[in-house]
């Protein structure tokens, strides 16, 4: 019971720690809103334009930049690299419930480039696994002459202990769950196992069974052990 208590505390106190690493922070979001206006500063020729790419290849490298992404007008991902990073086209990588809605909307109500906005925006979330460590951006391109090109999507850390090394704090608790989960576990058979002996009882079938079952198989031999002491002392 005192390592079942201590592993429930030490997953309170992981839990506390983990859901402070997730917290947002003006750190990483401005380090993202650095990296676009790096972008914005290339001022294509059109989406394509070496330069651009190669600035992309530049900011990816920044910290707390995990993925990064170019969008063409016609929809074709042009440049994407990164841990969510993916290829094709948008419409590959939108949910079923954008597209519908976007067909429901009356003709003509959103522009070109909003229908875009929307599918990318949409399409740089898909991946899911990682949507609560990361955030995203998504921002316009636009060449020297103002004429918006495409989109550039962006995903980065939510929080700065998310790219960073575990701390001693964190491997700590870490062990200190796996150590007080295996004694908590391994108890329960060994009690069993001493319990059942003493009552004549298979000690050896009843402790693999609450090793594998642990605590509901322990109740089911708590049930059977209290039938059998009944028995021995009802009287005949």
């Amino acid at each position: 019971m005192a390592a079942l208590l201590i592993f429930v505390l030490l997953i309170v106190t992981f839990s506390s720690l983990r859901a402070g690493s997730l917290s947002e922070s003006d750190v990483t979001r401005q380090s993202a809103q650095s990296a676009l206006e790096q972008l914005q500063t290339v001022q294509p020729e059109n989406i394509n334009d070496p330069r651009l790419l190669e600035q992309m290849d530049a900011v990816i490298q920044e910290p707390y930049i995990a993925t990064l992404w170019l969008f063409a007008p016609d929809g074709k991902i042009v440049y994407s690299l990164g841990s969510t990073a993916m290829q094709g086209s948008i419409e590959q990588h939108t949910s079923l419930q954008v597209q519908r809605a976007l067909q429901a909307l009356p003709a003509g109500m959103l522009s070109q480039h909003q229908q875009l906005a929307l599918l990318a925006a949409d399409a740089i979330q898909s991946e899911g696994e990682h949507n609560d460590v990361y955030d995203h951006l998504l921002e316009p391109v636009h060449d020297a002459s103002g004429n918006w090109i495409g989109y550039v999507g962006i995903a980065y850390d939510v929080n700065p202990g998310i790219s960073a090394a575990p701390n001693i704090g964190y491997m700590l608790s870490i062990l200190g769950l796996v150590i007080s989960l295996g004694i908590y576990w391994l108890s329960l058979p060994v009690w069993v196992f001493l319990d059942a002996r003493q009552r004549s009882e298979r000690a050896w079938i009843w402790a693999a069974f609450v090793l594998v079952g642990n605590l509901v198989a322990l109740l089911a031999y708590l049930l059977v052990r209290t039938e059998r002491i009944d028995a021995v002392e009802k009287p005949l």
